[in-house]
């Protein structure tokens, strides 16, 4: 189980990413054990805050606007984000400059994993801005779901998730078709009016002459 803090700006982020990656999740409950806590805001369980500086971790710089590298995929990062000085293992760089931006230290009986970004502000953003037409062939929210699937995974802990696909395929394909019809008032002998007659009239006619359609329809 997920246990799950953030702004409570976000709850609705927070809720669709979580849509998509469908693994047991809630929001953390004092006293109750979590194998995984998931956190993007400063407030703790036990009352810490300034987590970086309790954990030692020294912040490089500040980026705005920043592209990653993540296991070779590019990952556009829209808004704030930090980079760290080299510590554990680094899962996450700056493109251009290679600096840390996600890294996984063990200490103790604990896996810790920081990232320089928040998560649920970028799903945010993704979910109500979308992304600018240079990264429109990114899927960026999918990349974001891997790689907190590869941070769990990678600490050793097992992952329950329903695949978004059926089982043994690679993908699922969803029709709908959706018919509008047009106003007739605002077309005038052009294409839409004469092709509305055409299927409306003539394409009846052939319907009925083939026994597609009923006369008594």
């Amino acid at each position: 189980m997920i246990g799950v803090l953030a702004n409570p700006s976000e709850e609705r982020a927070l809720r669709e990413f979580f849509e998509l990656f469908k693994t047991p999740w809630e929001f953390c409950q004092p006293g109750c054990p979590y194998e995984v806590v998931l956190c993007t805001t400063e407030d703790r369980l036990d009352g810490i805050t300034a987590f970086d500086d309790e954990q030692h971790i020294q912040i490089r710089s500040q980026l705005q606007g920043a592209a990653l590298s993540w296991a070779g995929d590019r990952l556009p990062i829209y808004g704030n984000s930090i980079t760290f000085r080299h510590q554990g293992t680094s899962v996450l760089i700056e493109e251009s400059s290679g600096e840390c931006v996600a890294f996984m230290e063990r200490r103790g009986d604990k896996v810790f994993a920081r990232v320089g970004y928040d998560l649920f502000r970028q799903v945010q953003t993704l979910l109500s801005k979308g992304q600018p037409p240079a990264n429109a062939g990114v899927p960026t929210l999918e990349l974001h779901i891997g790689l907190l699937r590869n941070l769990i995974v990678a600490s050793g802990l097992a992952l329950v998730e329903i695949p978004p696909v059926p089982e043994g395929h690679a993908f699922t394909a969803c029709l709908t078709h959706d018919v509008d019809h047009p106003c007739l008032r605002r077309h005038k002998f052009d294409r839409t009016m004469f092709g509305f007659l055409y299927r409306a009239i003539f394409g009846s006619i052939v319907n009925v002459g083939r026994g597609r359609l009923s006369l008594r329809r």
